[in-house]
């Protein structure tokens, strides 16, 4: 199912270096048309983990007037050894876009029966989007997933975010969260601080009948399966799960992306069990 058309308005470029050699931002890199002639790109995604570098096609947007970027990156296509090339989807902004139809459109059984609202006034957790359903609201949160496990049996020659899952059979899942163990979490090295405050907070206010759903977009068509990252992150994996076993529902929605085609997929199976 077709979700959003990016074809008409999106263009190829050549990615070139992050951070830019103008803008020393992590989140403004270089990159060129088949021209050779040099853009700005916002890249909110930044690194993806390794999956992209130097020569690399990205696909982008333009950016807004006022803003320092020529384009906005949307996806990349990602091609390794021994595995099949995929397109990622690398803006964590489109994601809750994505999520909102997937919610609009009912393709959560769950949630048929809920509609789309603002924020209610005086609602006490900060969510993505908030649903409504009678007199039920539910905060949702919206992680975007860019990463994989991989294959022991297929080992690729990169070191970063490369992180081999031995459950059997071996199926191919998104992972959530990627990035450096830069935070401090309870003393404990994490990748975000806020996405674990994010999670226990649902655990407190479920104390007090509060709702709360995460939905993880599962941004690339070749996962089956959406896995906590036990590996990179284990406090946020262990924190997702006491948020599941309080009450917190967990849902993956598969995304995959065709010729600047963002399509659903399937919603995904979600294993919160360490691997």
């Amino acid at each position: 199912m077709n979700l959003f058309n990016l074809s008409e308005i999106e263009r190829e470029l050549i990615f070139q270096k992050r951070p830019s050699s103008k803008i020393k931002s992590p989140y403004v890199s270089d990159a060129v048309d088949k021209n050779g002639n040099s853009f700005l790109v916002h890249t909110p995604g930044l690194g993806l983990g390794g999956q992209y570098s130097s020569g690399d096609i990205i696909t982008a947007t333009q950016s807004n007037p006022k803003s320092k970027t020529d384009y906005a990156m949307q996806c990349v296509d990602v091609t390794e050894d021994g595995y099949s090339k995929v397109t990622v989807g690398a803006n964590p902004a489109f994601a809750e876009k994505i999520a909102s139809e997937v919610l609009k459109r009912k393709l959560i059984k769950n949630y048929s029966a809920y509609n789309l609202i603002n924020k209610p006034k005086e609602y006490k957790y900060n969510g993505d989007l908030y649903l409504k359903s009678n007199d039920s609201i539910i905060g949702v949160e919206v992680k975007n997933v860019v990463c994989a496990t991989y294959d022991p049996n297929k080992k690729i020659d990169r070191k970063d975010s490369v992180f081999y899952d031995k459950s059997l059979p071996f199926k191919r899942s998104g992972i959530y969260p990627n990035g450096v163990l830069s935070q401090k979490w309870n003393s404990k090295p994490v990748v975000s601080s806020r996405s674990l405050l994010q999670l226990d907070k649902m655990v407190r206010l479920k104390e007090e009948g509060y709702k709360f759903l995460v939905m993880f977009i599962v941004n690339r068509g070749d996962c089956d399966t959406f896995k906590p990252n036990w590996q990179r992150d284990k406090e946020y994996s262990k924190m997702l799960n006491k948020a599941h076993n309080a009450g917190v529902d967990i849902q993956a929605v598969g995304i995959e992306w065709k010729m600047g085609i963002c399509k659903y997929k399937s919603i995904l199976t979600v294993d919160l069990k360490e691997w």
